[in-house]
């Protein structure tokens, strides 16, 4: 789906970091689960992977791919028509 043209508004951007960082930790805890494990290097047979650290560990250049699927979902959805408002924001009466 081409999202080029939407724009996520600035307000989401916290939430960009939240999903991303949620979205790394579901990744680890599946491979770990799986039987990976740290190891400095992808390795299928030993099934190690660098990038099994939390994600304040990770390079700048990982969490940049974790943060640009997370825009892309959400501009996804925003061109879907749908809104993404905080659930306070969304509770509060609308004037009439």
């Amino acid at each position: 789906m081409d999202t080029g043209e939407v724009e996520i508004p600035s307000n989401l951007t916290g939430l960009v970091e939240i999903i991303a960082e949620e979205a790394h930790a579901v990744w680890g805890r599946r491979r770990i689960g799986q039987g990976w494990r740290y190891g400095t290097e992808v390795d299928h047979v030993r099934r190690t992977h660098p990038m099994l650290v939390a994600y304040p560990e990770l390079p700048e250049e990982a969490k940049d791919d974790d943060r640009e699927l997370v825009r892309h979902a959400i501009r996804v959805l925003l061109s879907m028509g749908y809104t993404i408002v905080p659930a306070d924001v969304a509770a509060e009466p609308t004037a009439p």
